[in-house]
């Protein structure tokens, strides 16, 4: 389940996209409750001033379609320093509070690690092995494998990753070289290898820090995760009293997805403030 961010009481899922938090054109209309084609509109009319790369980046169909967007004729992502200047157009009093609120709430949140490179790929389209994602984040193969069977059933069969042995295994060693004795392997999405890269994050960490800061990181990190757990409860308390007052039933199980989401949101904070507490 994608996490979600709540801005002007409407709902960002968060994506990154080279290591950057990311938004499209319909959440920056969204959010600013601006009309479809607002944003986009303001982008090509300025486009020499926005630098590729940097203020926005291009995803073309088939990786488009990885993080759920259906774009034959590509998608465009918008970074943070490229929504500040679309953010330039919009200037009534409700766009320096929204743009204040998107940049607090969602750009200057800690971000995941970068995706590792992968030449590898199975049923056209690119995988992730356990392998690459101990080697991309320096820590042992066994570790990775062990958080992997921890959360296991967080991740979706298909989606975030796929077992492969039997008939597929041979056709994905057909497609791939290196792996003539292995009978069975993990494979991850790009979706799911970001998963997996914020879960061993921890281990990462956890084996760089010293033990005489140890406390001092800890307490570091209870504080940033109470933070954010009170940004969630605002966004709760706000959304039950939608969910209470609203009279349109589409509306309503709209804003209850929400509040579920933000509630599962909550309840992965709580254990990582418990893991980091325990560690003690």
């Amino acid at each position: 389940m994608r996490e979600m961010v709540l801005v002007n009481r409407q709902s960002i899922d968060v994506k990154e996209y080279e290591g950057k938090r990311v938004v499209t054109f319909k959440d920056v209309d969204n959010v600013h409750d601006r009309p479809t084609g607002t944003t986009r509109k303001a982008f090509h009319r300025n486009k020499n001033r926005f630098l590729c790369g940097v203020d926005y980046f291009v995803l073309q169909r088939d990786e488009a379609q990885q993080y759920g967007y259906t774009a034959p004729n590509g998608l465009i992502f918008l970074t943070e320093s490229g929504y500040l200047m679309i953010a330039k157009v919009f200037d009534d009093s409700l766009a320096w509070n929204v743009q204040r609120e998107l940049v607090n709430n969602y750009f200057n949140q800690v971000q995941s690690v970068s995706q590792p490179t992968t030449n590898y790929t199975y049923n056209n389209r690119p995988v992730v092995t356990i392998r690459q994602i101990a080697e991309h984040l320096r820590i042992s193969v066994q570790t990775t494998q062990n958080r992997f069977r921890l959360h296991k059933n967080e991740f979706t069969y298909g989606t975030e990753y796929e077992i492969l042995y039997g008939c597929n295994m041979e056709q994905f060693k057909a497609q791939n070289a290196g792996f003539s004795g292995i009978s069975k392997l993990t494979v991850f999405t790009p979706k799911g290898a970001r998963r997996m890269l914020e879960l061993c994050k921890q281990c990462q960490q956890v084996k760089a820090i010293p033990a005489a800061d140890k406390n001092a990181k800890d307490s570091a990190k209870k504080q940033e995760l109470t933070d954010v757990m009170n940004r969630r409860l605002i966004a709760i308390h706000t959304l039950v009293d939608m969910v209470t007052h609203s009279k349109n039933p589409q509306d309503t199980y709209c804003f209850a997805k929400t509040l579920d989401m933000l509630i599962l949101s909550m309840y992965a904070k709580t254990l990582k403030l418990e893991e980091i507490c325990q560690a003690k």
